[in-house]
């Protein structure tokens, strides 16, 4: 029978893998014409698919506009785990279009992030053997790590942000996809430029930067690693309630986007990954 349990799940190379998922689509072209009868009719349209890979840990496995083959094995055949299983496996090449990194001091979450990619070319479904996840787990406490910036428009020093309960850090790329005659009905995709936002939420009544600041953010996923933010701008400050009847905390979330250059002091930014990589900017 086809009914297993999702416990087996994997993903080819991605350490710490809590889950993934894909939709598989074609859009059909429906059709209606005088010899149909009032019907509509359907031809095969534009095959499409697109994924999630969700995983413990703030470095990324991939980032936007890479192009990686998606593995997604689902669950061995006998429902015995072993090394390796031999099971379903859905499977293509795939460009990665968003990365969303999360924070989560209120509820000690560890950090995590999801990929999102689309397809780059045809998915298939095969029986085949996959090897288990043997790398060490991703995962750390959030305890003591402490998020900081520094304001460029308003010239002030490395700062912690006071009193985060939470952050979301979204990185995209404009991928474009594409299909013409030497596709075969099947979506492939390039890569496009890329953009971030970063929402901050915290339990305060007061502010440490102010609307239109540029800003420096270094967002800690461990006891050594972070991500370097050169620059964003704030643009809002969003949620902010103040509500006598329940006595709730005080909070307010600062949302700023990408800022990659700074025209007070002429500079290109510039975003570098927790393994020390300036991932962005890149060369072209």
């Amino acid at each position: 029978m086809g009914v297993h349990s999702g416990k087996f799940a994997i993903v080819n190379g991605k350490s710490t893998m809590r889950g993934w998922t894909i939709t598989h689509r074609s859009t059909n072209q429906p059709s209606v014409a005088s010899n149909t009868r009032g019907g509509t009719f359907r031809l095969p349209g534009i095959r499409d698919w697109t994924g999630q890979v969700r995983l413990y840990g703030g470095m990324p496995a991939a980032m936007p506009n890479d192009v990686f083959t998606f593995t997604g094995f689902t669950a061995p055949d006998n429902d015995i785990g072993a090394n390796p299983m031999t099971g379903e496996i859905y499977s293509g090449s795939c460009m990665v279009e968003q990365v969303v990194i999360r924070w989560n001091w209120a509820s000690a979450d560890p950090v995590n992030h999801e990929i999102s990619f689309g397809a780059n070319g045809a998915l298939t479904l095969s029986d085949a053997s996959q090897a288990t996840d043997a790398t060490a787990p991703q995962m750390a406490v959030l305890c003591g790590l402490h998020p900081t910036f520094i304001d460029v428009t308003g010239g002030s020093a490395a700062a912690q942000i006071p009193n985060v309960t939470d952050i979301t850090l979204t990185i995209k790329a404009a991928v474009k996809p594409f299909v013409n005659s030497t596709t075969n009905n099947d979506t492939f995709r390039k890569a496009g430029p890329i953009d971030f936002t970063l929402a901050v939420r915290v339990q305060d009544n007061l502010r440490v930067m102010a609307i239109d600041d540029v800003c420096e953010f270094i967002l800690p996923i461990d006891g050594s690693r972070q991500f370097d933010i050169k620059w964003a701008r704030v643009e809002e400050f969003s949620g902010l309630e103040v509500n006598r009847e329940t006595g709730d905390i005080i909070a307010q979330t600062i949302n700023a986007s990408m800022a990659g250059y700074d025209f007070q002091n002429s500079a290109l930014g510039s975003i570098t990954l927790p393994d020390s990589t300036v991932w962005w900017p890149i060369a072209g």
